[in-house]
């Protein structure tokens, strides 16, 4: 399972053959987000600001989300 932490440790970010990416808080482990993609996740990685999330799947798809917006 991929996991990624935001820049400044707040939230965690995974993903999973399931077809979603979950963003937490690191301190509550309080789910905020579920985004169901098209395929299963094999990377995530946040932005240098922690703004933009990025993940990748094994077909050579990334695909650019900003949950906080």
């Amino acid at each position: 399972m991929p996991v990624a932490f935001s820049p400044n440790g707040e939230f965690i970010a995974s993903g999973s053959d399931d077809q979603t990416i979950k963003i937490r808080h690191q301190e509550t482990c309080q789910l905020l987000y579920s985004i169901k993609n098209s395929r299963g996740i094999n990377v995530v990685a946040f932005s240098p600001d922690g703004q933009i999330l990025a993940s990748g799947s094994s077909d050579n798809i990334i695909d650019i989300l900003t949950p906080w917006r």
